[in-house]
């Protein structure tokens, strides 16, 4: 009997230094992902020296949201021009938990 493995969402994190945190730059980055991955929601922000992103998406597995996480990154990334020699600084991912999910789908009253 073949087992049918079910997708999880995944939550990445990723700060990365930059030394253009202006808001020009948050909507380059923003930009970026929505016209790359528009499925992922991705949010930027800016701290004085780094920029953070963050986007979730379905996966098999922490080592597929991995590899997916990156692919995304790398993708969004290149499209809004930075470098290959990005320095991070931060990475997280987290498998979102499903009662946050039921509340993201339930209607605002």
């Amino acid at each position: 009997m073949t087992r049918t493995e079910e997708s999880t969402e995944y939550r990445v994190a990723i700060t990365f230094a930059s030394g253009d945190t202006s808001e020009a730059a948050v909507e380059r980055v923003f930009g970026a992902f929505y016209a790359t991955h528009p499925e992922v929601e991705a949010v930027v922000g800016a701290t004085e020296r780094t920029l953070d992103v963050t986007f979730s998406f379905p996966a098999v597995g922490a080592y597929e949201a991995l590899e997916r996480g990156w692919e995304i990154f790398r993708e969004a990334g290149a499209t809004a021009g930075l470098p290959r020699a990005l320095a991070v600084t931060h990475v997280e991912l987290n498998a979102v938990p499903a009662e946050e999910l039921q509340q993201a789908s339930q209607p605002v009253s």
